[in-house]
């Protein structure tokens, strides 16, 4: 997939990649794989949040 950036972020990516000993791929998979992390947690934490609150009806409603 060809995605455009401004040259400047560019540049600022291929810094950081460089600073990290990644190749520029690397480097953007590596932030793609952490924000998906950050999404399934933040999801989890939700999920836990929701059966605390509300397990007591949901086990009513499956024992129905």
């Amino acid at each position: 997939m060809n995605i455009r950036v401004p040259d400047q972020m560019l540049d600022q990516i291929r810094a950081r990649a460089a600073d990290r000993k990644q190749t520029v791929q690397d480097y953007v998979t590596s932030l793609i794989s952490r924000d998906i992390d950050t999404e399934r947690n933040a999801a989890r934490a939700f999920i836990a949040e929701v059966l605390e609150r509300d397990g007591h009806w949901l086990d009513e409603l499956e024992s129905r």
